[in-house]
């Protein structure tokens, strides 16, 4: 959080946030800061991409594949695998954001 915040100090650099933002409290919480550090020069743009759940889990397939056989050293991969359930759990719980401001990308 300290690097984001430096970052909106300086207010010259355009800033993404790749994060899931699971819940309307976290998402508010972030623009709070957004508004606070960014003095007014940044816009907060809310991008949502949404697929069917049966999509989702087969690009997470293809994505699990990557770590087949890797114990320690994982290089340059980032992130976990994710089990079905996993998936299906953060799906039920996740919070969509609705009258947010939010673009709506969908997935196929």
């Amino acid at each position: 959080m300290t690097h984001l915040k430096s970052l909106l100090d300086q207010g010259s650099l355009d800033v993404v946030l790749d994060l899931s933002f699971y819940t309307k409290s976290w998402r508010d919480e972030m623009r709070e800061l957004i508004r606070e550090h960014g003095k007014g020069k940044y816009e907060v743009l809310l991008v949502v991409f949404r697929g069917d759940k049966e999509v989702l889990w087969e690009r997470l397939k293809k994505r699990n594949s990557l770590f087949e056989g890797v114990e320690e050293d994982r290089g340059s991969l980032e992130g976990l695998p994710v089990s079905r359930e996993m998936l299906m759990g953060w799906l039920d719980g996740f919070e969509w954001p609705d009258g947010e401001g939010e673009v709506v990308v969908s997935v196929e």
